[in-house]
């Protein structure tokens, strides 16, 4: 499979503009409370920023600094064994809008389907050697139970479109669901889009959506050996011009 390498893909396909900014439209680094007295405001990180024990698949610079202490492994893009492949040259960069997950102009992974090749697909891959290896090692700790364990991801894309998502490496299993509106085929199975944990538990085309799967209910087993593989990966069928846009991805404890 010939693969097209996408070093730091949020610098390279997401810079992300600020015209037409809706303020809704972002998960918010921070959440404002409200103060008690009136003349000042309470304020805390994000629920999702909460947590303990991050595994990061893609996540801005200042968002990821603000999360420092707790996080385990890093397996964003680096260019120096960890990379985002483009497989068979079947996404091309797409035009990002708006904030980011977060709510910052850092930027996400914005792809779009090429027109032609009738299918589509790219992935976070991390090699198994030299620096790698370490990082690569700290997913087997999760073998000591993940029930409080969650994938997370943020989404957001046009109405009535169904995206592939999968998680995991080939040793101990991979897990594939779908995000968005309707569902997508693929190797003959079905997959529904899930509901968002946010927006009221519904699709919304005009804002992140986000998504958590536990992952006690993935059915990897995260004890077996770790070779080169696609940590986390994405698929949006073959239509040209379908767009999908990443942010937020990775692993955490609640």
């Amino acid at each position: 499979m010939k693969k097209v390498f996408l070093f730091a893909a949020a610098a390279l396909f997401a810079l992300a503009s600020c015209q037409g900014v809706d303020p809704d439209d972002n998960g918010g680094l921070i959440d404002d409370n409200g103060g008690d007295n009136g003349g000042g405001t309470e304020t805390e990180l994000h629920a999702s920023l909460s947590g303990s024990n991050y595994y990061l698949i893609q996540m801005d610079g200042t968002t990821a600094e603000s999360i420092a202490s707790k996080v385990v492994a890093d397996y964003r893009p680096d260019g120096a064994g960890k990379n985002l492949w483009v497989w068979e040259g079947t996404y091309a960069g797409g035009t990002p809008s708006g904030l980011n997950f977060y709510g910052l102009t850092e930027g996400w992974v914005c792809l779009e389907v090429v027109a032609g090749p009738g299918w589509s697909g790219a992935g976070w891959q991390v090699n198994n050697k030299e620096g790698q290896a370490a990082d690569w090692l700290k997913m087997k700790d999760l073998a000591n139970g993940t029930s409080n364990y969650y994938l997370h991801v943020a989404y957001k894309g046009a109405a009535n479109e169904a995206h592939i998502l999968g998680f995991g490496y080939a040793a101990g299993g991979e897990y594939k669901f779908a995000v968005g509106q309707g569902s997508m085929e693929d190797a003959g199975v079905t997959y529904n889009a899930i509901a968002p944990i946010n927006n009221d538990g519904t699709f919304d085309p005009k804002e992140w959506n986000e998504y958590e799967v536990k992952l006690s209910d993935m059915g990897i087993d995260f004890s077996q050996d770790i070779t080169d593989a696609n940590v986390f990966w994405c698929l949006s069928g073959g239509v040209g011009g379908k767009q999908i846009n990443l942010d937020a991805v990775f692993v955490y404890k609640k």
